[in-house]
């Protein structure tokens, strides 16, 4: 019976350890905003909306983008890109929730596409609700795109 008992501990131990390494790496990844969408959020107490714009002069599947980005009655436009043609699915934005400000409560980061990474050189404080740029961008490569093999 002991050793049942002793066996369920580790158990009960793993799936913990498991779970907060799931939800720690969950909580750093980084997510893509939908196209041409407004989103909202809300970073500490601080309502936030982000609004994605996708433009294409030819009317084609990838060109120039901005977001929109409106918090404490101040609004701001980031440039950006997309691609959405067969082979890829590079959206106009991506978020992360870090703590960027080392305040121990997560930002709101924002990442937005280059040529062949992501790019976040700024993020929205938890503390104040305002958006900061990084003073050393942050740097990812691009998400793989769902393949059609």
């Amino acid at each position: 019976m002991e050793h049942q008992t002793l066996r369920l501990a580790r158990l009960i131990a793993a799936i913990v350890v498991i779970g907060f390494g799931c939800t720690k790496q969950a909580a750093n990844s980084i997510q893509p905003l939908e196209y041409d969408q407004i989103h909202t959020f809300k970073v500490g107490k601080h309502p936030v909306t982000i609004e994605t714009q996708s433009f294409s002069f030819t009317k084609g599947d990838n060109g120039p983008a901005q977001l929109i980005i409106s918090t404490n009655g101040t609004e701001t436009s980031l440039s950006s890109r997309f691609n959405n043609d067969l082979w890829l699915d590079i959206r106009p934005g991506y978020l992360s929730w870090q703590d960027v400000d080392q305040d121990q409560l997560r930002d709101l980061v924002i990442w937005t596409p280059d040529w062949d990474q992501l790019v976040a050189s700024a993020y929205i404080s938890s503390q104040d609700g305002t958006l900061h740029q990084l003073a050393d961008p942050l740097q990812q490569p691009l998400p793989e795109a769902p393949g059609f093999w």
